[in-house]
């Protein structure tokens, strides 16, 4: 029934997205796929809610979410500045994916940015690692990430 979130986010219809995944809440509130898709949303969002964001956080598990949180939590910590955690957080994600399975959620986030495979995914967080260092101004860094994400064909 709440499959249409996923189609709905890629074509940026974010109200009907977010009024649906409340939907989902209501009726499964520790749904961690729901809790994912909320926060998707709420990063989309020009002004972000931080301490709603934190508590949606913390309803998720790296473990149950195959570390989505942690990829999620990259792009939340670099939306608010704070870059050594958004790092760590997206070496998390990739070291996740470079020694498990690809889990479903790869495909979901992949296909949510325009993009189709594992590996592409740990291209885009090497880009995203580059970003945050070359806004830490640790150009030699941003560089080597940059060319990381560059070999992997993103």
């Amino acid at each position: 029934y709440f499959l249409p979130v996923h189609g709905l986010l890629q074509e940026g219809k974010y109200s009907v997205a977010e009024e649906l995944t409340e939907k989902w809440l209501k009726i499964a509130p520790f749904s961690q796929n729901a809790i994912c898709y909320k926060i998707r949303i709420m990063l989309q969002k020009e002004n972000i809610n931080s301490d709603h964001l934190e508590k949606m956080f913390d309803k998720l598990t790296d473990e149950d979410t195959c570390y989505e949180k942690s990829y999620l939590y990259m792009l939340f910590a670099m939306k608010t500045k704070r870059y050594d955690q958004a790092i760590q957080f997206g070496f998390q994600t990739i070291n996740f994916l470079l020694n498990n399975d690809t889990p479903e959620w790869v495909n979901q986030i992949s296909s949510y940015e325009n993009n189709k495979t594992h590996g592409i995914i740990i291209a885009k967080i090497y880009k995203y690692i580059s970003i945050i260092y070359l806004k830490l101004r640790k150009e030699d860094e941003a560089l080597k990430y940059a060319r990381i994400s560059r070999l992997m064909g993103f």
